[in-house]
């Protein structure tokens, strides 16, 4: 295989490539919230409207214990699979006094063991 061979099966890949990205970004732009909301109505998550949950466009936001929890479907993570979105929201203050940044990061470093990465 000379050079305008190795040319060509380079430009197949990168076309190939450019032709899978686009069709799953537009799977996941177009076709996704309407997969995540429609899944957002499955015996998984009526539990969490039970409690008080709210629907929001593709997820469910309501409080737990006095914090804001945001919950979403995730159709495909980074293995592949399906999984699940949970943000938990809170005001990092104390003495009331708000924490920046660097003691947030050496707060959660002193607390972090072999299952919190």
């Amino acid at each position: 295989m000379g050079i305008d061979g190795f040319t060509n099966l380079l430009m197949l890949i990168i076309g190939l490539s450019i032709f899978l990205g686009t069709l799953l970004f537009i799977y996941d732009k177009y076709f996704g919230p309407k997969q995540r909301s429609k899944k957002l109505k499955t015996a998984k998550f009526t539990d969490f409207l039970k409690v008080g949950f709210k629907t929001e466009k593709d997820y469910l936001i309501g409080k737990i214990n006095g914090y804001t929890v945001i919950i979403s479907y995730n159709w495909r993570n980074k293995n592949g699979i399906e999984s699940l979105i949970t943000m938990i929201l809170f005001d990092p203050r104390i003495n009331g006094k708000h924490l920046n940044s660097y003691f947030l990061n050496k707060w959660q470093e002193s607390i972090k063991d072999d299952y919190n990465y």
